[in-house]
């Protein structure tokens, strides 16, 4: 048998020897690694976020001697294509979640359902990874109007929650309570958690769960590290 036929199983994610995304924890670097099936080889595109990713990743294809044995790098390069730049961003969050910053800045309840979110973002479950990501953005969204404002967040859509907060802002004369960055970010959450609850409406997609992944990870970034700035104070919540 080919020696190609052997190695095609090795590399195959699920049922092989890796996965598509593979988080590095321990050193905060993140590969995607896609197949492409050929007659006469096992062509692999590899992207990773650091360069010592994919060197790694190379020394331990060389470990196994009958991969070594036909190793060729064709190509290794830098870039700055959104269609190849975000290729690892799943596996990044992943490892990102699993180090010391993010247990630092981000509670818990964060952690988990962006963790459960990829989990099923792999699986290819786009409907659950979104709705999951939407419902902890409106945990979030909640937890800041009730800091702004201090009464008990209203049961209210993503959407209706981010306008509230908005509004409430205005009347009170405090400016915006949320960067235009941010407003952006939630409505693209928003925009694929309207997609994930109307079944009918539109077919999803990878893009859709990966737009409430960054949307979720931006947003929980930005509210944390504000919340850590800000001077600390005791307040009462109204019911």
């Amino acid at each position: 048998m080919p020696i190609r036929y052997m190695i095609r199983p090795i590399l195959r994610g699920k049922t092989g020897l890796f996965d598509t995304n593979l988080p590095l924890a321990q050193t905060q670097d993140a590969i995607h690694l896609t197949v492409h099936e050929h007659r006469e080889a096992s062509i692999l595109d590899v992207s990773s976020v650091r360069k010592d990713g994919l060197s790694a990743f190379l020394r331990f294809l060389s470990i196994m001697p009958e991969i070594k044995s036909g190793l060729k790098v064709m190509t290794r390069r830098n870039h700055f294509s959104s269609r190849v730049v975000f290729d690892p961003y799943a596996a990044a969050a992943s490892a990102w979640i699993q180090g010391r910053s993010a247990a630092e800045y981000l509670p818990r309840y964060v952690l988990d359902y962006l963790k459960a979110a990829l989990g099923y973002s792999d699986s290819r479950e786009w409907r659950t990874s979104i709705v999951l990501c939407s419902i902890a953005t409106e945990t979030l969204l909640a937890e800041l109007y009730e800091d702004q404002f201090h009464k008990q967040a209203p049961d209210i859509p993503l959407g209706a929650l981010k306008e509230r907060i908005i509004d409430s802002s205005r009347q009170r004369s405090r400016g915006s309570a949320l960067p235009s960055e941010i407003v952006d970010w939630i409505d693209k959450v928003n925009t694929s958690r309207i997609g994930a609850v109307h079944r009918g409406s539109r077919e999803l997609s990878a893009r859709d769960a990966f737009d409430a992944h960054r949307g979720l990870v931006k947003i929980a970034l930005w509210y944390y590290y504000k919340s850590q700035s800000a001077p600390e104070r005791t307040t009462s919540l109204k019911t």
